[in-house]
Formats: C-alpha cells, structure tokens, sequence
C-alpha cells in the first residue's frame, strides 16, 4: 500500500517537473535570441540645430523620406521639440528636431514660447551627435556661423557634430560654396589645418565666424532632395551598438524626454 502510495505522489511530480523544465528552458532560449538581437542592434542620437527657418525640419523629413515635421516658410514653424525615429536594418536614428535657437530677448520681444529657448539647449545633452543646419541661401547670414550657435557647441565641445550647408540650390555660383566652408569651419576639420595655401582676407583676421571641430561637412539642397543620401548614409553609418528605444513601426513622438 505504502509503495502504491509513493508511485502515485512520484508520478504526480515529475510530469509537473518536466513541463516547468521545458517552459523555462524555452524561456531562456528566446533570452538568449532577444539579447542576440540586443547585441546586433545600434542606435544613434542626433539634435538637429540651426537659426530659424534654416531648414531643420524639412532635412528631417527628407531623411526620414516621409512628412513627420511641419515645415513652411514662415520662421518659427517648429514650436516645440520632438523626436523622429528612423529605423533601417539594425540601425534606428532619433533625430531630435528643435525650434531654430534664439535668444531670452528675442524670445520675449517676440511673445516666443520659453521652449525656444531650452528645448534646443535640452537637446544636445541627450544627444550622441550634433548637426548643424547653415542656410547658404541667406545672403545676410551665411557668411558666418551665429554666435548663438557657437556658443552651444562650445558648450559641448566633447561630442562629435557636423555641418550641414542647406539650400545650396539658391547659389548661382557653386564655387561660393568652397569660400563659405573656409569661413564656417575656419579652414579646418577637427580641428587640423585643411589647407595651409588658403590666406585670409585682412578684415578676416580675429574674427570669429566658424567651427573648426566639425568632423564632417555636407552640401545639400532638401528641397530638392540633393546630398540626401549621402547624409543619411554617414548618419547610418555613426550608429553605436545599443537596444533600440522605439519599436520599427514608430516614426515619430512628440514632448517626450528620452
């Protein structure tokens, strides 16, 4: 009888046994295939800076091949910051697109809301990449990077950043473009010297009207779509292994902090 009783209590264990077996075991196959993915994943975090009306927000939209950004020609279109996720292969994007940077006074003397101001500073610390959006087609500004800007990437010296030298459809004289890189960078990548044969005019000489620290330079038109590939091609290219943030069907959130 007593050994009766022991077959029934062993027979009622171990099948309980062996399906907790088999459930954890394929619990910590399909952990070990999500760390896999996890490890083959990259991600990169890009703020998009720039004046008003630079064209940011349509850069983004032409990155991401799809409309995520309000764009027009009225200055000030962006309002407030939001993050645009672009997801290719195991490379995700976040591009975090800011209103264009301005002042506490202008801020002011225009009834501007407080987030010009901070969304474009807040972006740049969770940014992994800076990229700097110059409008060449500005005859009255795109001679010289603005104070406002440099000062930022002072600031942040220690991250990489690039240039972007947008609208370069409005140039006449494509030569012109040669001259503005020499002036927005002060003839130099990373801070080395481009070229030593390059003299500087004399009202150019102490004054400040570039970034010597960008490590890249990109000459495009997002109207039209030119130079497009290539940065997005770089920025692919920039993404570090990391967990994606976003699942693949998002493209964009909005006010959210990352």
């Amino acid at each position: 009888m007593n050994s009766f009783r022991k077959t029934i209590r062993t027979s009622n264990i171990f099948p309980n046994f062996n399906i907790v077996s088999r459930f954890l075991n394929k619990v910590s196959q399909e952990e070990h295939a999500i760390e896999e993915e996890l490890c083959k994943s990259r991600l990169l975090k890009v703020a998009i800076i720039g004046m008003p009306n630079a064209g940011k927000s349509t850069i983004i939209n032409s990155l991401m091949d799809r409309k995520v950004c309000p764009t027009s020609s009225k200055v000030h279109t962006t309002m407030k910051k939001s993050l645009s996720i672009f997801t290719e292969d195991d490379a995700q994007i976040i591009f975090l697109d800011t209103p264009g940077i301005v002042t506490a006074q202008a801020q002011k003397k225009y009834n501007l809301k407080k987030t010009f101001v901070k969304d474009g500073i807040g972006s740049l610390h969770l940014a992994n990449l800076i990229g700097v959006v110059h409008d060449v087609g500005n005859m009255w500004t795109r001679g010289r990077i603005d104070i406002k800007i440099l000062k930022l990437l002072e600031a942040h010296k220690k991250k990489p950043s690039f240039l972007i030298l947008n609208k370069i459809d409005l140039l006449k004289q494509k030569r012109k473009l040669l001259e503005l890189t020499r002036k927005l960078t002060e003839n130099r990548l990373e801070g080395r010297l481009c070229s030593e044969n390059i003299e500087l005019d004399e009202d150019e000489v102490d004054i400040v009207r570039g970034w010597p620290f960008f490590n890249e330079i990109f000459m495009i038109s997002a109207l039209t779509g030119s130079g497009i590939e290539e940065l997005r091609n770089y920025l692919i290219d920039q993404a570090k292994p990391a967990p994606w943030m976003f699942l693949q069907k998002n493209f964009q959130v909005k006010n959210m902090r990352i």
